[in-house]
């Protein structure tokens, strides 16, 4: 038993009780004054003291009995409650993936009207712009990877063309005039490309695509021209070895202009620099060109479409995921229930139960051992009185036993409270086995039931990912 100590009745001590009233004395002042006379039908007084005494220590260990008994009964009736009520039911699934339901349906009809709508849209820019093809959607992954790219380029390019104009112009112009025109080369091809390029290339006609056409050819230009300028400079100090100033370069007569590149003798370092130039601005050009869908605004317009599809995938993966969460969760809720009912509740039902039957069989030895040690004194009154009587005479009733009232003898009796709580031999046993088996098989049924419910909600999750199945 948890948390209590077994009842342990005090010993009927009947040498006490014979000191307490002097029984020896008695008896044998009784006798010499002929008491109890020979047709007495009662007992004397010091016979009933004695049975006095007898009885009120049996009441005060029935009144201690029955105080130790109050919290064993109160738990055992908790238990019984606990134990009986209903344990298992399929209905807190259902509520739970009913309000998954509701919630998944309500995003979801929200989000195909969204997808049907932008879906329009889409459908309405390819018309009027006669694209045959879907639009190209940037994700995140590739928009890092084209902006690692142009920013790979502006690096390199800028480490290039400072190895390359170091000795030419000197280190600190070599450092300032790498990287601007490597931001030119890179970082504004990139915005060229992204800005300029998309709308010459797909627009087919009007006054936007002419001018578009004619920043592009002064862009061109300008690249092409700045990076022969630079493939000059070079060319000029491996012919001279003389450093050469950007700052003091000017369009004037002579030979070895820098600004004049075509009148310079060029060499294959100076070649390999225009080259590296013009080459990192072309790339560049096309990784902007090729950043979200190349027809300007036909990847914005379809994004949100994507972003509806995916959020209906999300929610139905994300619903498929909860259902399934609650199923798990309901089967180990149910198995956790029933480990604690049969191993942890059930066993401590059996022991209280254990305590009332130990303490119902203790009281009737105890009651017992109160009747005999009630006899015993009463030979002892007897014997004492008679061998001091001077008339020889034995009453009557000396001839009877005490037998005591069943009121006292009966455990059940005396423990109201307790009827139904004494189990005598191994019924105890047979009770639990049998409560175990009530809840073992409401914990199969529960299960058989879930798993019952499980298969309609899967059904429903496939004909929800059917119906939801967008092109």
């Amino acid at each position: 038993m948890i948390g209590n100590s077994s009842f342990e009745f005090k010993k009927f001590d009947r040498d006490q009780i014979e000191k307490e009233i002097d029984l020896e004395k008695k008896a044998e002042k009784d006798g010499s004054l002929g008491i109890p006379p020979a047709n007495a039908k009662e007992k004397s007084k010091a016979e009933q003291l004695a049975l006095k005494k007898s009885r009120a220590f049996l009441d005060s260990e029935i009144k201690r009995a029955n105080n130790w008994l109050g919290p064993i009964i109160k738990k055992i009736n908790d238990l019984v409650i606990k134990i009986e009520r209903p344990h298992w039911s399929v209905q807190e699934a259902e509520n739970k993936v009913e309000e998954n339901k509701e919630q998944a349906s309500t995003t979801l009809e929200t989000e195909e009207l969204i997808f049907h709508k932008e879906e329009k849209d889409v459908e309405s820019f390819r018309k009027l712009h006669s694209i045959n093809r879907q639009p190209k959607i940037t994700t995140l992954t590739t928009a890092i990877v084209q902006i690692g790219i142009v920013i790979l380029l502006f690096t390199i390019e800028s480490f290039v063309n400072m190895e390359l104009l170091a000795t030419a112009i000197g280190k600190k112009e070599g450092l300032a005039y790498s990287t601007s025109v490597a931001g030119l080369n890179v970082l504004l091809s990139a915005i060229v490309g992204y800005f300029v390029l998309k709308g010459a290339i797909n627009y087919e006609s009007g006054s936007k695509k002419k001018l578009l056409d004619l920043f592009m050819y002064i862009y061109v230009t300008v690249i092409i021209y700045i990076n022969c300028c630079l493939g000059a400079i070079r060319a000029i100090y491996d012919k001279t070895e003389e450093q050469v100033s950007v700052s003091g370069l000017s369009i004037g007569d002579g030979i070895n202009n820098a600004l004049l590149f075509w009148t310079v003798d060029w060499n294959f370092q100076s070649l390999v620099l225009t080259f590296i130039g013009v080459l990192f601005a072309l790339i560049s050009l096309i990784d902007a060109y090729l950043f979200k869908d190349v027809y300007p605004g036909y990847g914005d317009i379809a994004k949100k479409r994507e972003q509806s599809r995916k959020k209906i995938r999300n929610t139905i993966e994300n619903i498929a995921n909860a259902i399934v969460k609650i199923f798990n969760h309901e089967h180990s809720k149910g198995n956790i229930d029933l480990k604690e009912l049969t191993n942890r509740d059930l066993v401590t039902l059996s022991g209280e139960y254990t305590e009332v039957t130990k303490l119902f069989s203790n009281y009737s030895n105890l009651a017992y051992s109160v009747q005999r040690g009630v006899n015993e004194m009463f030979e002892t009154y007897r014997g004492l009185n008679g061998q001091v009587r001077a008339d020889g005479v034995r009453p009557e009733y000396w001839n009877n036993k005490y037998v005591m009232d069943e009121h006292y003898l009966n455990p059940k009796l005396k423990f109201p409270n307790c009827d139904g709580y004494f189990f005598p031999g191994n019924t105890i046993q047979a009770k639990i086995v049998d409560v175990q088996t009530q809840l073992k098989t409401k914990h199969n049924k529960f299960v058989e039931d879930l798993n019952e419910y499980r298969k309609k909600v899967d059904q429903w999750i496939l004909e929800l990912k059917k119906r939801y199945e967008l092109s």
